[in-house]
């Protein structure tokens, strides 16, 4: 599929598949953001997220891997929480094949009912997963992360016939 989004220039639009355009719309008070899943998916993996953002980029072997976080949150925080998931992508991939699409985001969100949805391509996690110093001695959120990562083999790539399937992809 491909997909078309208007919005405030200042925003920042995810969907699944390749990022295939970004153009300003002239005065420029909007851009439009287009994007396509290129391979099959189920409907249930579809995201779009539009909000203010930050974007810190990163890879493993070729394929970007990107953190979007709301706008203001602290680079520190962001790489301190997802610094290792390259190496996540690298163990998975030795155990699984290579990773299977284009890119890989994560994409933190407010008032997230979930603690994490393994979206193609784009996975969307709770907030609380952006734990400042004295909480991340308690609790991170490393677990959540490869859990929602190994999805895009198991839930995403090879997914369940139906809802009462649901279990293989989170067994």
């Amino acid at each position: 599929y491909s997909i078309q989004v208007t919005a405030p220039a200042g925003y920042v639009v995810v969907s699944n598949g390749r990022l295939v355009s970004e153009h300003p719309i002239p005065p420029g008070n909007f851009v439009r953001w287009s994007w396509e899943q290129r391979e099959p998916m189920p409907a249930y993996l579809f995201t779009l997220v539009v909000m203010k953002a930050e974007v810190q980029a990163d890879s493993w072997d070729g394929i970007p891997v990107r953190y979007v976080v709301p706008a203001g949150t602290d680079a520190a925080v962001v790489r301190r929480v997802f610094g290792n998931t390259p190496k996540m992508v690298e163990f998975l991939s030795g155990m699984y094949g290579r990773y299977p699409w284009p890119r890989y985001d994560q994409v933190v969100v407010h008032d997230f009912i979930f603690g994490g949805m393994e979206n193609i391509a784009a996975t969307t996690l709770i907030d609380i997963v952006l734990t400042d110093d004295r909480a991340a001695l308690d609790w991170d959120a490393e677990d959540l992360i490869v859990h929602e990562l190994a999805h895009q083999w198991f839930g995403d790539l090879v997914t369940c016939q139906d809802w009462s399937q649901g279990w293989l992809n989170e067994g």
